[in-house]
């Protein structure tokens, strides 16, 4: 199966050409450290040609369905959707913390993938160990800061938006009976979106692309200010 994967909920931002389980390559969508999801098209371009790659060539495309950035995650729709209903290849769209659950070796019985959502709350989702893979426990729940700081974490491994996480925690510095992940295993990437993409995919088959939609767990900023009249 030879998959394009399309990596967009968060800094890791990226592509990856994915055959079976072999990446024949990895391209980062970032410059100083900032995803440029505007170099999403000329960039699935160059790798096409790079390869010498048609859209008939390809058996899927997989993209990360959020929760994760605004920007990022509907620049990725846009284009998948575009390209599927063009081309009539299947789609995928796979859960941004299913994505770095995958890139988590088996460590403990227990893995959360927490995202600061900003306005004092986050999304979380927990996973356990099954099977060979890390299976989630329930949906993404988006809560209050408050409410998940004061749940247990000593006994869970956690992964995520950790970085900016830790800077609303008393002194900034997440507790030492914490359990954290290696922090390159923090954020999704593209190999592993195609990991997910294609197991999912053959399980369930693809997505309908006209139907298809981000995760956000909670609106944007913008939108929350256009309700209140504001903008």
């Amino acid at each position: 199966m030879l998959t394009l994967a399309i990596e967009t909920s968060g800094s890791a931002c990226g592509l990856a050409l994915v055959r079976g389980q072999d990446l024949l390559q990895e391209i980062a969508l970032r410059k100083d450290g900032r995803p440029e999801t505007n170099r999403l098209v000329s960039s699935v371009q160059d790798l096409f040609k790079q390869h010498r790659l048609t859209a008939d060539d390809l058996d899927l495309i997989t993209l990360s369905a959020g929760p994760g950035s605004f920007t990022g995650l509907r620049a990725a729709f846009t284009f998948a959707k575009t390209f599927a209903f063009a081309t009539g290849r299947p789609v995928k769209a796979v859960g941004s913390f299913a994505v770095i659950a995958e890139q988590v070796p088996q460590q403990s019985g227990q893995l959360e993938v927490v995202e600061d959502l900003r306005q004092s709350h986050v999304a979380t989702q927990t996973f356990t160990w099954g099977d060979g893979n890390w299976e989630p426990d329930h949906p993404v729940q988006g809560i209050a800061l408050e409410e998940w700081q004061d749940r247990p974490h000593a006994d869970v491994l956690l992964a995520g938006g950790l970085a900016r996480l830790k800077r609303q925690l008393p002194g900034k510095e997440f507790p030492a009976e914490w359990s954290l992940a290696p922090e390159e295993q923090w954020m999704a990437r593209a190999p592993a979106t195609a990991a997910v993409g294609q197991r999912q995919f053959d399980r369930e088959g693809g997505d309908d692309p006209f139907r298809m939609k981000p995760l956000y767990v909670r609106r944007s900023a913008a939108e929350e200010a256009a309700d209140r009249g504001e903008i």
